[in-house]
């Protein structure tokens, strides 16, 4: 059987729902507002959110694909504060920041971790991020580079040995307690060779504006693709939302608001007999503000959504290929990356890991991301591994006679 995308997944309409509860009185949105120049950052984070998925997508085996391009996105943003000369400008285009400084960067990124926190107080996110540096190889990173991290991203450097048992509880706990325990770990082992790992952690938790009767949740079978019926439990619902249709996606869109409607829930189900590689293939953030224009207000719409309870992890064997093909290429490479504004030893990326967790049932849903970007030490002048087939001599130097 295929894969396929939970966070693409049905809606189907039924008559006869129950109605939905009463809401609860949430207090008012309090929207984000950015500079010009901080605008100009966040322009084209649906693009890179879309490139992304995109790419992890054919890549990835796991049934239920579930990312979060703003964890992935606030990690390599930290980490462009590193980077130099061409590996700068490669996270810059990736990311759709090309146009924007570092400080401009770092300065939206303040303003929107700032400004997510305080939207829907009925809601709860969290976004932390950290810095560990390996004191049992010395490492350490330039004070321009610490403190960015700390005054816009309050990510202050930690030096600790990375061999130490109590370096990986730490890291293990942090994520823990940063996630509200959905993720309790990153790493089974940390490698006592790594320089430093720098890390972002997001959790959301919304309640929605009008919840699902439990009485209305009923088994179901959810069509996966390749034909086959996975039973599901779905919940049944006559609620208040967004529906539209479009036509050059060929799919139905719903959006679900959560608490006082600052964070939705949007549900994209291509037509029946799509092919849902394709779909996604063709998914991009204009035909996606495209669709989310086209919407329009629906009461007592039945909408029914399965139940969902997911965990998903990509690694260096998805995300590394995946990051390349954005072009995000020379900071993987040991002999040219290019992380002079990070330290005075030359590090390069090793592995890129990302941990998420989702949960959705009658009375909200909650999800959790953990992005990790582990660098290591570059090793020093050239090198010469024989590890592969090759040929050999035995010469004498002054008439260049091979013996052998």
């Amino acid at each position: 059987m295929k894969k396929y995308l939970f966070l693409l997944m049905a809606i189907a309409v039924f008559a006869g729902c129950e109605k939905s509860p009463s809401s609860p009185k949430f207090g008012e949105r309090k929207d984000i507002v950015l500079t010009k120049s901080q605008k100009e950052v966040f322009s084209n984070s649906n693009t890179f959110a879309f490139n992304l998925l995109k790419e992890i997508y054919p890549r990835d085996t796991q049934q239920e694909i579930f990312i979060s391009p703003l964890s992935m996105s606030s990690a390599l943003s930290m980490l462009s504060n590193g980077a130099s000369g061409e590996t700068f400008n490669e996270i810059a285009i990736a990311l759709g920041y090309e146009n924007s400084s570092v400080e401009d960067i770092n300065s939206a990124y303040k303003a929107i971790i700032a400004g997510l926190r305080e939207v829907d107080n009925s809601s709860v996110f969290a976004i932390s991020n950290g810095l560990w540096l390996n004191s049992g190889i010395g490492f350490s990173v330039l004070p321009t580079f610490a403190s960015a991290l700390e005054d816009k991203y309050d990510a202050p450097a930690e030096s600790m040995d990375f061999g130490l048992k109590e370096t990986l509880d730490r890291i293990n706990g942090w994520a823990a307690e940063n996630t509200n325990q959905m993720i309790p770990k990153i790493f089974d082992r940390l490698d006592s060779d790594w320089a430093f790992i720098l890390a972002n952690a997001l959790y959301f938790k919304g309640v929605w504006t009008e919840k699902f009767p439990k009485s209305g949740t009923k088994p179901m079978p959810f069509h996966s693709l390749g034909g086959k019926d996975v039973t599901k439990d779905f919940m049944r619902a006559d609620l208040s939302c967004k529906l539209g249709y479009s036509t050059e996606l060929t799919a139905q869109m719903c959006e679900l608001p959560f608490g006082n409607k600052a964070f939705v829930f949007d549900i994209l189900l291509p037509d029946e007999n799509t092919d849902f590689d394709a779909f996604v293939a063709g998914l991009d953030a204009e035909k996606w503000n495209s669709a989310i224009s086209g919407l329009s207000p629906r009461e007592g719409l039945p909408v029914t959504v399965p139940k969902m309870d997911l965990d998903f992890t990509a690694e260096k064997d998805v995300l590394i290929p995946a990051l390349n093909s954005l072009g995000i290429v020379s900071a993987f490479d040991e002999k040219s990356a290019d992380f002079s504004s990070l330290s005075n030893v030359a590090v390069f990326i090793d592995n890129v890991i990302q941990k998420t967790k989702f949960r959705m049932d009658e009375d909200g849903a909650e999800a959790a991301a953990v992005t990790a970007i582990i660098g290591m030490v570059t090793s020093v002048g050239d090198y010469f591994i024989a590890d592969r087939p090759f040929v050999y001599a035995i010469r004498e130097i002054s008439t260049n006679t091979i013996l052998f």
